[in-house]
C-alpha cells in the first residue's frame, strides 16, 4: 500500500465563464458553487489560437524524485466543458483511477452536473461519461464533484443534488452500475461548496466511515460549515453538525475534510469575519473529531489575518474567479511525520505573500492544537505580478 511520505502541490488556474453563467445576481453573493445559465449572455467561443503545451517529460529532484509526464486528455471531447476537477487513486491498486468534473454541453445551453471518468489499467484507457444521466443508476445533478475511492474499492462521487442539497453516488463494480443516495436535503437555499472523504486507514476504528462537509445557506445553520457522517457506505447519514457557529463570523465556506492515522477527522474552511466577501477571506477555521464524527471540538483559527484572502469574481487583469479556500492533507504513513496535518491556500498583501497571490502552507504536529506561521511555497520573485492560486495538497 502506498503511503504518504512527500507533500505534492497542484497549482490550478480555474476559470469562470462569467458571461455564460449568472453568478451573484439573483443569488446571494456569498454562494460560490452553483451556477445558472444566463440567457442574455453573448455566446463565448474557444480561442482558435490556443496551442497545447509541448509534450515534454520532466523530472524533479524531490526526495526520491518525481517524474511528471505530459498532459493528456483522459476523456477528450469537442462539444462539452469539463472543469473543477477531482481525482482519487485506489489505496491498494494504483492502476485504478477515478475522476470527475463539472460538465455541460458546448456551446453551453445545458448543465449535466458531474461527469465521471475512470481507468482500471493505469490510465492507458478511460471510460465514463460527461453526462452522468447516461450511466446506470447515476442521474444528472448540480455539480461540485468530489471523487473518493475507499480501501474496499468502493467509488464515491459527491455533488450538489438537483434539489440543491447534497447527494452521493456509489459504485461497487468499478463504474458498471451506481446506487444514488441523499446525504442531506436542501437546507433552505443551497448546500454549497462540498467536500467528501472516507476513512481509509486499515487500523482505524472508523474504517470505511464516510464524511461530507459543506456550507448551509438557509435554515438553522445559515452561512455555517456543517458535517454529516455515514456508517453504512453512504446509504444513510447522521443529522447535520454545525462546526463553525461559535466563531462569530459572517460566512464559513470552502470546507475540506480529511482523516488521520487513528481515525481522527479534521475539517478546515475559509472564514469571512467583516460581513462581506468582497474584501477577501479573514481566517482559516479548524475543528476535529476523535470519535468518528459524533462530537467535535470547539472551532479555532488555524490562521487569522484581516483581508488576507484573494476572493474575487474577476482576478485583476485575468477575468477569472479566485478564492482562498484551503486544501488539507494528513500524513498517515507511519513514518517520522505520522499524524502531521498540512493546510495550504493562496493569499496576498499579508506576509509572507507579496502584492499578488502566493501559495502559503501551515502545519500542525499535535492534532491541530497549535499551528506554525505560514511559509511561502512558490519561489518566484516576491510581488512580480504572477498569480499563484487554487493550490491542492495530498
Amino acid at each position: 500500500m502506498k503511503k504518504l511520505t512527500t507533500l505534492f502541490f497542484a497549482f490550478l488556474i480555474v476559470t469562470s465563464a462569467g458571461n455564460l453563467f449568472a453568478q451573484g445576481t439573483s443569488w446571494d453573493d456569498a454562494i460560490w458553487s452553483i451556477v445558472h445559465i444566463d440567457p442574455n449572455a453573448p455566446p463565448k467561443v474557444q480561442n482558435p489560437d490556443w496551442q497545447p503545451a509541448e509534450p515534454v517529460i520532466r523530472y524533479f529532484d524531490l526526495g526520491d524524485g518525481v517524474t511528471v509526464f505530459p498532459n493528456f486528455r483522459p476523456k477528450p471531447t469537442t462539444n462539452t466543458t469539463q472543469s473543477e476537477l477531482s481525482v482519487d487513486v485506489h489505496p491498494t491498486n494504483n492502476n485504478i483511477i477515478f475522476a470527475s468534473a463539472n460538465a455541460s454541453n458546448w456551446p453551453v445551453s445545458l448543465i449535466y452536473g458531474t461527469g465521471v471518468y475512470w481507468s482500471t489499467d493505469g490510465s492507458n484507457s478511460w471510460a465514463g461519461a460527461d453526462d452522468p444521466g447516461t450511466l446506470t443508476g447515476f442521474g444528472r445533478n448540480s455539480g461540485d464533484p468530489v471523487s473518493v475511492i475507499g480501501l474496499d474499492g468502493r467509488w464515491y462521487e459527491n455533488y450538489i443534488s438537483n434539489s440543491s442539497g447534497q447527494g452521493v453516488s456509489v459504485s461497487t463494480n468499478n463504474g458498471v452500475s451506481w446506487s444514488t443516495y441523499t446525504v442531506a436535503p436542501n437546507p433552505g437555499s443551497l448546500a454549497d461548496k462540498n467536500h467528501f472523504m472516507v476513512d481509509k486507514h486499515p487500523t482505524s476504528p472508523y474504517l470505511h466511515r464516510a464524511y461530507c462537509v459543506w456550507t448551509d445557506f438557509g435554515g438553522a445553520n445559515n452561512y455555517d460549515a456543517v458535517v454529516r457522517y455515514s456508517t453504512n457506505f453512504g446509504q444513510t447519514w447522521s443529522t447535520s453538525i454545525n462546526l463553525s457557529n461559535s466563531l462569530s463570523s459572517y460566512l464559513n465556506q470552502g470546507a475540506n475534510v480529511q482523516t488521520g492515522p487513528n481515525g481522527e477527522v479534521y475539517v478546515t474552511w475559509a472564514v469571512y469575519i467583516d460581513g462581506t466577501v468582497t474584501t477577501g477571506e479573514d481566517g482559516i477555521g479548524f475543528a476535529k473529531s476523535t470519535d468518528g464524527g459524533l462530537t467535535w471540538s470547539t472551532p479555532i483559527y488555524a490562521y487569522q489575518a484581516t483581508n488576507f484572502g484573494i476572493r474575487t469574481n474577476s482576478l485583476p487583469g485575468k477575468g477569472m474567479r479566485a478564492n482562498s479556500f484551503p486544501s488539507m492533507a494528513v500524513d498517515r504513513s507511519g513514518g517520522p511525520n505520522n499524524g502531521t496535518i498540512y493546510i495550504t491556500w493562496s493569499q496576498r498583501g499579508v506576509t509572507p505573500a507579496g502584492s499578488d497571490p502566493d501559495v502559503v502552507l501551515i502545519k500542525s504536529t499535535n492534532g491541530g492544537t497549535t499551528w506554525t506561521t505560514p511559509i511561502r511555497v512558490n519561489d518566484d520573485p516576491l510581488s512580480n505580478g504572477k498569480d499563484q492560486f487554487s493550490p491542492g495538497v495530498l
